[in-house]
């Protein structure tokens, strides 16, 4: 996709897998694992459903936000930014990638987990 002559990020859906990606020259910028998904063209059509590791912690859908919440996996703060309207966000940074974690309102179970 182009902008003002600028190549701008592709979003990519896998909704079989439950994951959505940009990238940007056959990079990816952020990788996103969908785990409930919404009713939306910018979503995949079905939510993530195997399991993925966070330093030797394996987590299974659906992943509760109290592991957050409780401090169980120390690296992520919550994100107090105003920019997050009311949205319950945890971060981590490592040297070489972010993690971004929404938790859902209605369900207080992760939506998404990105990485970028």
């Amino acid at each position: 996709m182009q902008y003002d002559n600028v190549l701008v990020n592709t979003l990519y859906i896998y909704d079989q897998l439950g994951i959505r990606f940009w990238a940007k020259a056959d990079v990816v910028s952020e990788l996103q694992i969908i785990l409930e998904t919404e009713k939306r063209e910018t979503f995949p059509t079905h939510s993530f459903i195997g399991s993925f590791e966070y330093k030797g912690r394996v987590l299974l859908p659906p992943v509760s936000g109290n592991i957050f919440t409780n401090g169980e996996l120390a690296e992520f703060v919550q994100d107090n930014d105003s920019l997050q309207y009311d949205r319950e966000v945890y971060v981590a940074n490592t040297p070489l990638m972010k993690y971004t974690v929404l938790i859902s309102n209605s369900t207080n179970s992760i939506k998404y987990i990105s990485v970028s």
